[in-house]
């Protein structure tokens, strides 16, 4: 009986002893690297097809309210200082990273080019960054996948022709968190952003665009109060003469401020950046001012009533302009936006008034009396 308690005790401690061998015998195993998520891209969403847009595209609209939802400014309108540039877009993340903090915001960055005399080369024409617009996130409540930042263009932007912007897909959390930077070049353009794992220095010189652009955007340059439209005379040289504007209301003299058959008038449309928007200047400083004539198409048209000569007979009949009564004559083929405008012949044969038959008025004294007006779009 004793033998076999014995024997008994021996096995017992035996499993106990092996039980605890394998207990402590191996040791944790942990993995080199930190587990891996997935990348947040950025999509414009979907069209109005329900056709999902390219990975890394985003939807821009111009318009001028802070709601993004409000309708684009419309195509035939000019984007202008005091409009609102939205971009929306879904952050989609496998993992369901969102961005709470506005870490995209964060990254924009916002970049324009302006022409500052006609004939420049945009290759020519450096970026320059817009460090005064306020830049806001404002992403959905309700789905944190849609996003929305947004910014109110500053004056500092005023006279831009191009218009491009840098950002950089994160979210606040997740590892990874970041994925590409896109950038645009035009926003205007169809054409999606590029993008890479590094943020260039700026937008670069393609045509890269957002992807969605609103069909209602309006197009550029960038308008401002400072934006000015005058009336000046080519000289005997075939230059444009800037001393003196034909829509002055005083101050230049009388027979150079008068348009006379024979002249050559330029409609001329300049943008003044470095002054604030009460600015009522009549002549340009090319010094800092910006042309910006090559990028409006104008339209010449008689306007008002005609005036009396000295001894009081009217000097035209009809002495009222007819509605809408364009002037169609005086135009270079070269000049598709009709800048340049010749009052009269150039014709020895030709008498001046015969130039101004087809027009809706049927003057008997042609375009005499009346004073001329130019519009730009």
């Amino acid at each position: 009986m004793k033998n076999l308690t014995v024997k008994k005790i021996a096995v017992g401690l035996f499993l106990a002893g092996y039980a605890a061998s394998s207990a402590y015998a191996v040791n944790a195993a942990t993995t080199t690297e930190a587990i891996l998520g997935n990348v947040p891209s950025m999509f414009a969403g979907k069209n109005d097809q329900g056709t999902t847009w390219d990975e890394h595209t985003l939807t821009l609209k111009i318009n001028n309210d802070v709601d993004s939802a409000a309708a684009a400014k419309g195509k035939d309108k000019k984007i202008a200082v005091g409009d609102y540039v939205h971009l929306t877009y879904q952050l989609r993340d496998a993992d369901g990273d969102t961005d709470p903090k506005d870490e995209i915001a964060k990254t924009l960055t916002i970049w324009v080019k302006k022409k500052l005399a006609t004939g420049d080369s945009w290759d020519t024409i450096a970026w320059k960054q817009i460090t005064d617009a306020t830049i806001v996130s404002s992403p959905s409540a309700d789905d944190p996948e849609k996003g929305h930042i947004y910014f109110q263009i500053p004056q500092s932007m005023s006279g831009a022709e191009k218009i491009g912007f840098q950002l950089q897909e994160r979210t606040q959390y997740g590892n990874p968190n970041t994925n590409k930077w896109l950038w645009v070049a035009d926003i205007w353009s169809h054409k999606n952003p590029g993008n890479g794992n590094d943020k260039p220095d700026n937008p670069g010189g393609g045509d890269e665009g957002p992807g969605n652009p609103d069909p209602e955007n309006p197009i550029g340059p960038i308008e401002s109060t400072a934006t000015v439209l005058g009336i000046f005379k080519y000289d005997d040289q075939g230059n444009i003469d800037y001393t003196v504007n034909l829509t002055s209301p005083g101050g230049a003299d009388a027979v150079k401020k008068t348009p006379k058959y024979g002249d050559k008038l330029a409609a001329v449309v300049w943008e003044r950046p470095d002054v604030d928007d009460n600015s009522d200047a009549i002549l340009p400083n090319w010094s800092k001012d910006v042309n910006q004539t090559d990028s409006y198409e104008f339209t010449w048209t008689l306007v008002g009533e005609a005036v009396n000569n000295a001894d009081g007979t009217v000097s035209n009949d009809p002495a009222k302009v007819a509605d809408n009564d364009v002037i169609n004559e005086g135009f270079e083929s070269t000049e598709t936006n009709k800048k340049s405008i010749f009052l009269g012949s150039k014709d020895d044969k030709v008498k001046h008034n015969k130039v101004y038959d087809s027009m809706i008025g049927k003057y008997k004294a042609g375009i005499q009396g009346f004073k001329i007006q130019v519009t730009a779009k």
